[in-house]
């Protein structure tokens, strides 16, 4: 098992929970290619693995353990599915989010993770830097080097749901 597999393996051991339609099953890559065709642009490698073998987690209580640890980021409370990829992008597109950045990822409140848009006539990136789109404020701001990097911080920083600190 390489080190990308175990990492989300662990995230997902570690943080995930049933959400509305019960447990979450992976993605199937077709789905995924058409959202980057309807977005017009390449989602990175590590993403797309991760959606194709866990799904688009939901992931409420890493939200509850971040503030009470005081760790001063902004957690991650869901995966979006592709179609919700494309829906939820639009329309914060129309909202006033820079048409450069794709959401993959959404907060308790109405903000989204995701990347900047990569041209589809280029090779598929390996992995991309995670931003957070602020609808209060209406920016982009930089959140981690990399997909990978950014659930590594949680991994390293967050005790498992439900353990003791």
């Amino acid at each position: 098992m390489d080190a990308r597999t175990r990492l989300y393996g662990e995230f997902a051991a570690r943080f995930a929970c049933d959400g509305l339609h019960g447990p979450t099953r992976p993605c199937d890559p077709l789905e995924l290619d058409r959202a980057e065709l309807a977005l017009e642009t390449h989602l990175p490698t590590s993403y797309r693995q991760f959606l194709c073998t866990h799904g688009p987690l939901f992931v409420p209580d890493l939200w509850e353990a971040v503030v009470q640890r005081d760790l001063g980021t902004h957690p991650v409370r869901e995966f979006l599915t592709p179609e919700q990829v494309v829906d939820d992008t639009r329309l914060c597109w129309s909202g006033g989010m820079p048409k450069d950045f794709v959401g993959v990822a959404g907060d308790f409140m109405g903000n989204l993770f995701g990347f900047h848009r990569m041209a589809m006539n280029g090779i598929r990136p390996d992995d991309l830097p995670v931003s957070l789109f602020d609808h209060d404020y209406v920016r982009v701001v930089p959140v981690a080097s990399s997909f990978d990097e950014w659930l590594k911080w949680f991994i390293e920083h967050v005790c498992a749901v439900g353990a003791p600190e």
